[in-house]
């Protein structure tokens, strides 16, 4: 899959997170994408490569770090 088609694929749903749970480094950004219809993923792009940071358990926890 081409860095294009993630970010337009409509069963991943790309998202950035202005206000990520986790620490980054500088000048990274941290994205959700959905992995089921139930749980959601934060990840970053680094090159050519797609890094998982976390896999919570609450699907809101993505988005405020519970």
């Amino acid at each position: 899959m081409s860095w294009s088609q993630v970010y337009e694929d409509r069963g991943l749903k790309w998202e950035k997170i202005d206000n990520p749970p986790v620490q980054l480094q500088v000048g990274e950004s941290v994205y959700s994408i959905r992995i089921t219809q139930a749980r959601r993923a934060l990840v970053t792009r680094r090159g050519d490569f797609m890094s998982f940071l976390t896999l919570p358990v609450d699907h809101d926890a993505t988005y405020t770090g519970r």
